[in-house]
Parts: structure tokens; sequence; C-alpha cells
């Protein structure tokens, strides 16, 4: 399952980043953007997400709000 948080800014253009269930081995933490134009996800570091997503209302916020939604992360994951 996938609950979208907000927008994230991609290289391929504004994608809806979502919090999901599950953490595939090549992410960083199951927060993930949706690539535009495919179904493929996407899991950015927290320094590229809170620099290049938005909340639902498209303020930035810092790496506290959006650690938040972590709920697995890599092992080699540590919040910057």
């Amino acid at each position: 399952m996938k609950r979208c948080i907000g927008t994230y800014n991609s290289e391929y253009g504004t994608a809806l980043l979502y919090q999901v269930d599950y953490l595939k081995s090549e992410w960083i933490t199951n927060i993930c953007y949706e690539v535009p134009g495919t179904k493929r996800l996407y899991s950015p570091t927290m320094a590229h997400i809170t620099t290049y997503a938005r909340d639902h209302d498209g303020r930035e916020r810092n790496s506290m709000f959006w650690n938040t939604y972590v709920t697995y992360s890599h092992d080699s994951y540590v919040l910057r």
C-alpha cells in the first residue's frame, strides 16, 4: 500500500511522493516518488527530499518532518 504525502521535483518533472509499507533492498527509506510516466518507484536520499519535496500545501519541510513518515529504512540510513 502507498500513501501520498506530497510532491517531489524530480529530473523527470513533478512527481507524487509516497510513504509505502515496504522497503526494497535498493531503497534508502520507505519514502518514494513515482517516476512520471511510469509505475516505477524511486527512493531519494533524505537530503534530496528536504531540498526537492513539498508537503500537500506546497511548503518545504525539514528532515524532522519527513522522518515522521519513515517506518522502514536501509541499514545504512542516517538522518542528516
